[in-house]
C-alpha cells in the first residue's frame, strides 16, 4: 500500500463538511446516501461520523461508525478520488478501532459488497475477519459480506473456586474476609470488584459485588511449601447474601467471577491524596491508599453515623497514611459529616490535590460539589446493586453527564465503572 505523501489529520465530522461529503459518496455508492442520512448519524447520541483532512484543507475520506455498549458497527466509508490507494482508508479504521477500544468495546462490525475486493483486503489487513454471508443485501441484489473484529480483553478476569482462609467480624455487623486465588490476582486494579455467589444453591440465586479491600501474598512457613496468593473483602451483613457469608468458616468454598470494572487511576506520583470513604465504601480505598503512599502522602476522611461504621482505620495508619474520623453522633472523632472535615481542611490548602471517594450517593454528591468548587481533581466509586456485573444486563446504569429526557445519557456502573471523574455524572 502507497505512503501518504503529507500529514492526514482526523476529526469529527461536522455540517459544514457535508457539501464535500455528499460528492465523495455520490461518487463512490451507485446509491448514495443523502442529506439527512448524514443528518443523522450527526445527531445520534451513539455516532461519532469522522472525516480525514488532508494539508490542503481537503476532506479526502469519512467514515460513519456507531458504538453502543460494547459493540460498534461501521455504516459507511469512503475516499475521495485522488485519495485512494493511499492509505487514508487503513487511517480512518484504525481511528475508529481506537476510539471503540478506549470505550471498552468487545466487537466491531461491518458489512462489504461481495464485488469490492480492495475493500476486503482493507479490512482483512486491519484484523477484520470473514463471518458469513447475507444474500442480496444490497439494493441490486449484491450479496454482503459480513466482518467483525473483535478486541482482545487484556482485563485479568477468571472464574475461579476460591477457598475463605478467616472471615473475621473487624467492628458489629462488619466483616473481613480472606479468599484463596489464582495468581493473576495480583493484577488487580484498585477500585475493581468481584461478584461473589455465596452458595451453590438458587437461593440467593443472584452474585453479590464486593469491592476489592487488598490482595497479596501469604509465605509458606515451610521450605519448598509454596506461597499462596489471596484477596479480602470488607463487607456489612445487610442482607441474605451477606448473612451466608458471615457463616462461612476456614475451608468453605465459594464461586468468584473477577476482577471486573474500571479501577482509580493513580497518576500524578507526589502530589497529596485524599481518600474519602463512608463506611462500607472504605473497602475499596485501602487498596488503592496501599498502592498511592508508596510515591504520594495520603490522607483519609472516614465517615460513619456511629463509631461501629468506622472500620480497620488502624489499617490505613499503619500505611502511613494520617486519617480523620468523623461520625454523625460524635461517638468516634468530630461530631458531624465527613464531607464537612474534609472542606475545612481543603480551606487551609486545596492546591495540588486529588480526591478519591467511595461511599452512599448523597456523600459522593457533596464531595463532587467540594471538588468542583475547589477545582480538585476527583475520582468517585460508585455502590450499585448489580445482577451480572458484566455490563449485559443493563441493571446499574445511571444517569450520565448530559443526560436528558429526550437525549438518555447512562452509565454502566459494572463496566464503564464502578469508578468515574466526577463530572462525568449527572448529580441532579
Amino acid at each position: 500500500m502507497n505512503e501518504i505523501p503529507y500529514e492526514i489529520t482526523i476529526r469529527a465530522m461536522a455540517e459544514p463538511d457535508l457539501e464535500e461529503v455528499l460528492a465523495i459518496e455520490v461518487d463512490s455508492y451507485p446509491l448514495p446516501w443523502n442529506r439527512d442520512h448524514f443528518i443523522d448519524e450527526l445527531r445520534s447520541d451513539h455516532s461519532f461520523p469522522l472525516v480525514a483532512i488532508g494539508t490542503d484543507e481537503r476532506i479526502a475520506g469519512y467514515i460513519c461508525p456507531r458504538f453502543l455498549l460494547d459493540e460498534g458497527h461501521i455504516y459507511n466509508i469512503a475516499v475521495h478520488r485522488s485519495f485512494r490507494k493511499r492509505g487514508v482508508g487503513r487511517i480512518l479504521l484504525e481511528k475508529v478501532l481506537g476510539i471503540c477500544r478506549e470505550k471498552g468495546g468487545v466487537t466491531l462490525y461491518l458489512e462489504v459488497r461481495t464485488s469490492n475486493q480492495a475493500a476486503v483486503a482493507l479490512y482483512r489487513q486491519a484484523g477484520f475477519v470473514s463471518t458469513g454471508v447475507r444474500s442480496r443485501y444490497y439494493e441490486n441484489g449484491e450479496d454482503a459480506i459480513l466482518m467483525e473484529f473483535n478486541f482482545p480483553d487484556t482485563r485479568p478476569r477468571m472464574q475461579f473456586n476460591s477457598m475463605v482462609i478467616s472471615n473475621v467480624e473487624v467492628t458489629p455487623g462488619y466483616f473481613r474476609i480472606r479468599l484463596t486465588a489464582p495468581v493473576e490476582i495480583a493484577g488487580t486494579l484498585p477500585g475493581q470488584f468481584v461478584m461473589v455467589k455465596v452458595r451453590d444453591s438458587i437461593d440467593p440465586l443472584l452474585r453479590r459485588p464486593f469491592g476489592i479491600f487488598d490482595v497479596g501474598i501469604i509465605e509458606s512457613e515451610y521450605p519448598g511449601g509454596g506461597d499462596r496468593e489471596y484477596f479480602e473483602l470488607l463487607y456489612k451483613v445487610v442482607g441474605k447474601g451477606t448473612t451466608v457469608l458471615a457463616n462461612l468458616h476456614h475451608g468453605d468454598h465459594l464461586d468468584i467471577l473477577g476482577p471486573l470494572g474500571k479501577g482509580f487511576s493513580t497518576e500524578s506520583p507526589g502530589s497529596e491524596k485524599i481518600l474519602v470513604g463512608g463506611g462500607v465504601g472504605l473497602a475499596p480505598l485501602y487498596y488503592l491508599g496501599r498502592e498511592l503512599a508508596k510515591a504520594s502522602p495520603v490522607r483519609l476522611f472516614a465517615g460513619g453515623r456511629t463509631s461501629d461504621d468506622i472500620i480497620c482505620i488502624t489499617e490505613f495508619e499503619r500505611l502511613g497514611i494520617e486519617t480523620y474520623v468523623s461520625t454523625d453522633d460524635g461517638t468516634l472523632g468530630d461530631r458531624g459529616l465527613v464531607t464537612e472535615a474534609l472542606e475545612k481542611y481543603l480551606l487551609q490548602n486545596s492546591a495540588g490535590k486529588t480526591i478519591y471517594a467511595c461511599g452512599p450517593f448523597p456523600m459522593l454528591k457533596a464531595v463532587s460539589v467540594i471538588a468542583g468548587r475547589y477545582g480538585i481533581p476527583c475520582q468517585v466509586s460508585l455502590e450499585a446493586y448489580m445482577a451480572c456485573g458484566v455490563g449485559a444486563c443493563l441493571g446499574c446504569v445511571i444517569k450520565g453527564r448530559n443526560h436528558t429526557d429526550e437525549s438518555p445519557d447512562y452509565r454502566c456502573v459494572c463496566k464503564e465503572g464502578p469508578v468515574f471523574d466526577h463530572n462525568e455524572l449527572l448529580w441532579d
